[in-house]
C-alpha cells in the first residue's frame, strides 16, 4: 500500500512539473488565411486550477502569465452566464467561456487585426473593430472594451 501511494505521489509530481513549450501548447486555427492565427495556452479566471494572478490589463496578463512582450492578442470574457465568440477575417472562430482568458497570435506579426465579437446565446454583435497588440478585448457578454 505505502509503494503504490509512493508511485502516486512521485507521478503526480512529474505530472505537474512538466510543461510543454508555448510552441507545443499552441494550435493553428486555420492554415488557409495569409496571416494564420496560433491559438496560445488559455487560462481559466477561476478554479482550483486556475493563474493566481489575475491581469487588470491585457498587457499584464501577455508578460506576466505568457512571459511575452510581442504578438499576444489577449481576450477576457469576464461573463459568469455567456460565451463570447471572437470571429477573426478570414481566419476561423475563437469561442472563450464563462470567466475565461484566451490569447492568439499572428503567424506572420501584425501590431492588429480586425475582429467581430458576439454573443452566441443572444445572437448580438458585441463588438466590431480593430484589437491591439499587448491589448486584446475584455468582454462582458454584452459589449467588449479594449483591454488595457
Amino acid at each position: 500500500m505505502n509503494q503504490l501511494i509512493h508511485k502516486f505521489v512521485i507521478l503526480s509530481l512529474c505530472v505537474m512539473s512538466s510543461t510543454l513549450p508555448l510552441a507545443a501548447q499552441a494550435s493553428v486555427l486555420k492554415d488557409s488565411h495569409p496571416y494564420p492565427i496560433v491559438k496560445l495556452w488559455p487560462n481559466t479566471l477561476s478554479s482550483s486550477f486556475s493563474v493566481s494572478y489575475v491581469s487588470q490589463s491585457g498587457k499584464e496578463y501577455c508578460e506576466q502569465v505568457l512571459k511575452t512582450e510581442k504578438n499576444c492578442f489577449p481576450f477576457q470574457n469576464t461573463s459568469k452566464t455567456s460565451q463570447v465568440n471572437i470571429q477573426f477575417d478570414n481566419a476561423g472562430i475563437l469561442n472563450i467561456d464563462t470567466n475565461f482568458i484566451d490569447a492568439i497570435s499572428l503567424m506572420n506579426y501584425t501590431p492588429s487585426t480586425h475582429v467581430i465579437a458576439s454573443n452566441p446565446e443572444t445572437h448580438s454583435l458585441i463588438y466590431t473593430g480593430l484589437v491591439n497588440d499587448m491589448v486584446g478585448l475584455t468582454c462582458d457578454g454584452a459589449k467588449c472594451k479594449p483591454w488595457n
